[in-house]
Order: structure tokens, then C-alpha cells, then sequence
């Protein structure tokens, strides 16, 4: 396996990453929750590697039962209330570092996190962490879902670099617990994934994938439904490699570093290999395909759609008109669905978020506010942007260029008039953005400099 720490393949996707504002991963290419088709082995322990708070924590006491209900139904300052005069109570009766505190000092955390406190909770899940440890062993996987819990509280507080350290602990114990190819190593393995691929860690998020595909080869269960998290994680990384959720120059390299990986991996680690993620969505539809009582025909169509937009991408317009045709035909016959209601307008596909702008010095900094961009442009059968107008700019010319340059380099998937990619002549895209004005200055900003430039519209007759 690589080497547990990747700090510097997400150094700099982690910097932008932090970035005020700035999303993990834009929603439309944000890697998806696959916990649904993660089974069991049926052949192997059924003891899960993630357990539940439930699960791992010692007691069914039905009071502490009632308060994780109250947390649940959001009722977060009675909870916490109870909570700490139940953790009073405790410490009076039982030794400082008792088993038996765990779990509601865990749930205490819980209730910090609902009410939006994440340094409380972290605070909390960190003394509940301690805990597990002192009680069952420095690698207890026990302690593996308290740790992801720290985990999502550094994620709430921007703390990229502290979330990533904690999702590696967690699966540096599950390493230390399990053999490498063990069945109880697959949740973990799709949960460092997913981190991954949330950060746009792509090769580290790649070699997990596909180390999960390994695992389930060992059981006999590949190409099984519990693979089609690692096949569409597979599939998303070479996206990502070569659709960046970032708007990039010309001259950055978005493929992150090999010196991550201990040498034996590195020499393995493919790079833009079209092929490899072309088999991993065809290994999808095989595999609902296969199981048409468990997979829907719509559930199938939209596995079609996904290989159909790989192909729009990747200029393969040749191989992707057809898909769309026939998964227009598909969900038509859909009970209760209209296919020209789906496809009557354009969906984005990539669009590379663009930088915000520029504050100005501290001195010179207003509060922030919140600024638009909205322009009008038609989608060609292909997918391209082209003929883009400005209808709204607030404030006048301050992100206008960027969020032009960024939908020149957009994807749509195209409109299916009675189910052939059709020109959609007038779509509309907004985005809202924070800043910070200038007071006052006799300079002007370097955003409206980069804005006065004159760059001509690009032009690819591929995509006519």
C-alpha cells in the first residue's frame, strides 16, 4: 500500500481548498455517498470495520438511548445539558479514565456539532478518542469512528490539513487491525477514498480504489455490486485529472506528484489513461446489467448517460450521440416519466470554478459582501458554450472575465430534442461570489485590470 501520509500531493489542492468560501468539491462533480452498495461479505466476518457509536460503545442504557433521540430530532441544548450532568455523575462514581464514559462524552460532541460548535465537539471527540485508547489499545478500532467524527469537525472549521491527518490515522488503525486484504478493510479503504477524491487528491484516491477492487478479488466478489464504488471512483479520478473543479492556466500541472507513493506504486500509477476509466463505466452498466431486479431500467439508463458524458468530454462525439439516444429511449418508457422533460434543458458538466477576487489590503477592506455574475449563452449539440453576453454584473466588471474564461472551458450535456442532441440557443448561468470592497484607494484594483483585457472569444470547430 502507499505510504499513509500524502501531505504533498494535497498541499496545493488543500491551499485552494481554503480559500474562503471555497467548496471541497463543486457540487456537480463531488464524489457521491456509495455506503448503499457496500454489503457484507457473506463469506467472511461480519464484523464491520466503521462500526456505528452504537455498536462499539459499551451499554444499551435507555437514557442514553432517549438523548441520542433527542439529538437526533435536533434537540441539541437539552441533550447537552443532560449530557453533562450525566458525565458529572459518572466521573464521581467511576475512574477518570473509565470505558464507560465514552460514549456519552461522544454524544456530547454530537450535540456541539448539531448546534454548529465544532471546536466544542472536537474537543470532546478528541477526550473520547483518549479514552478508547487507554481502554482497549492504541489500535483499537474502536476508536476509528470517534476519529472520523474529529475528522468532519476539522472539515466544519476549514482545517483541511488536520482533517486529512485524522482520515489517514483512522485508516493507518484499520491497517494496524486487519490484514491488508481483509474483508473488514473495504469500508475504510471507500471512506480515505472519498476524502480523497473530495479533495482532489486524485492518484492517492485512484490507488484506494483500486486497492479495494484487489480486496474484493481476494473474496470473489469482484465485479459484484459492492465494486461499484471503486469503479466510479476510478472513473471520477481520471475526470477530475483532466476536468479540475478549479479553473487552471494553461501552464499548471493538475496531475499532483508521484513522490507520494513509496517507489513500488509509483511505477504502477497510470496517467490520463482513457481506456481505463472508459472499462470502469462499462463495468457499471454490466453490473446492472446484470442484477435488473435490484437495478431499475432508469437506475441503468442513467449508468448509460454517465458513459455518454465521458465520451461528450472527451470530444467523442461519435460514441456519445448514440448513448444519449438510447437512454432518452429508455427512461421514456419509464412509468410516470416524461424523457423530454429530463433532457429539455442543458445540464453542466464540468464547469472550473474561478478564482475570487483579489481583497484588498486590511486597511483598505470594507465588510464582505456578496457579488453576481449572470450570463447568457447558447450550448452547442456538443456541449460548448458559445455566443456568451453579460446580463448581470454586481459589482460592474470585477468577476465578469473570470466566470467568462470558466464557461469557455465548461461541458454541458447537450439537450435531446425527441432524443437527438439538439443546439439549445439560450441558457443562462449565474454565480454569486464574496469579496471585500475597497475603501478607497488611487490605484486601481488588480482584478479590474485583469478585467480590461481583451481576449477573443475561443473558437472549436469540433464542437459545431
Amino acid at each position: 500500500m502507499p505510504g499513509i501520509y500524502f501531505r504533498r500531493a494535497l498541499g496545493a489542492m488543500l491551499l485552494v481548498a481554503a480559500w474562503p468560501g471555497y467548496p471541497l468539491a463543486a457540487s456537480d462533480q463531488a464524489e457521491p455517498d456509495f455506503s448503499s452498495d457496500v454489503d457484507t461479505f457473506s463469506n467472511e466476518a461480519q464484523t464491520p470495520t466503521t462500526e456505528t457509536i452504537d455498536q462499539v460503545l459499551l451499554d444499551d442504557d435507555p437514557a442514553i438511548t432517549a438523548v441520542r433521540a433527542q439529538i437526533e430530532a435536533q434537540e441539541f441544548d437539552e441533550s447537552i445539558a443532560w449530557l453533562l450532568q450525566h458525565i458529572e455523575l459518572l466521573e464521581e462514581i467511576h475512574p477518570r479514565y473509565a470505558p464507560v464514559l465514552i460514549e456519552p462524552i461522544t454524544l456530547l460532541g454530537d450535540a456541539h456539532t448539531g448546534k454548529g460548535e465544532h471546536e466544542q465537539a472536537l474537543n470532546q471527540y478528541q477526550r473520547a478518542t483518549h479514552l478508547s485508547r487507554v481502554n482497549y489499545g492504541l489500535n483499537t478500532a474502536k476508536q476509528v469512528p470517534i476519529v472520523y467524527r474529529e475528522a468532519n469537525a476539522f472539515k466544519a472549521m476549514q482545517d483541511y490539513v488536520s482533517a486529512n491527518d485524522r482520515e489517514e490515522y483512522a485508516y493507518h488503525v484499520l491497517t494496524r487491525t486487519h490484514g491488508a486484504y481483509d474483508a473488514e478493510m473495504l469500508p475504510g479503504v471507500y471512506h480515505l477514498a472519498t476524502w480523497y477524491s473530495q479533495t482532489n487528491n486524485i492518484f492517492a484516491a485512484r490507488t484506494m480504489y483500486e486497492h479495494a477492487l484487489n480486496i474484493l478479488s481476494t473474496h470473489g466478489q469482484a465485479n459484484t455490486p459492492m465494486s461499484l464504488p471503486a469503479y466510479r471512483g476510478i472513473a471520477n479520478s481520471y475526470r477530475l485529472e483532466r476536468f479540475p473543479p478549479i479553473y487552471m492556466t494553461s501552464n499548471t500541472d493538475t496531475s499532483g506528484t508521484l513522490s507520494q507513493f513509496e517507489p513500488t506504486y509509483a511505477d504502477t500509477i497510470s496517467v490520463n489513461n482513457f481506456p481505463a476509466a472508459e472499462r470502469a463505466l462499462q463495468q457499471v452498466i454490466a453490473i446492472y446489467r446484470e442484477d435488473p431486479e435490484r437495478y431499475s431500467q432508469q437506475t441503468l439508463a442513467e449508468g448509460i448517460l454517465d458513459l455518454a458524458d465521458w465520451y461528450l468530454m472527451w470530444d467523442k462525439y461519435s460514441r456519445a450521440h448514440p448513448l444519449y439516444e438510447y437512454a432518452y429511449k429508455m427512461i421514456d418508457a419509464v412509468e410516470g416519466v416524461q424523457a423530454a422533460n429530463v433532457f429539455a434543458a442543458p445540464k453542466m458538466l464540468h464547469f472550473p470554478a474561478p478564482q475570487p477576487p483579489k481583497a484588498p489590503p486590511a486597511r483598505l477592506r470594507g465588510p464582505q459582501q456578496q457579488g453576481v455574475v449572470e450570463v447568457s449563452f447558447s450550448v452547442t449539440k456538443n456541449g460548448h458554450v458559445r455566443e456568451m453576453k453579460t446580463e448581470i454584473s454586481q459589482p460592474e466588471g470585477m468577476m465578469d472575465f473570470r466566470v467568462r474564461k470558466s464557461l469557455r472551458q465548461a461541458r454541458f450535456r447537450p439537450i435531446l430534442a425527441e432524443g437527438v442532441p439538439a443546439e439549445y440557443p439560450s441558457h443562462r448561468y449565474q454565480h454569486n461570489f464574496a469579496y471585500f470592497p475597497r475603501l478607497s484607494t488611487d490605484e486601481p484594483s488588480a482584478d479590474a485590470l485583469e478585467g480590461s483585457e481583451t481576449v477573443p472569444e475561443a473558437t472549436d470547430e469540433r464542437a459545431e
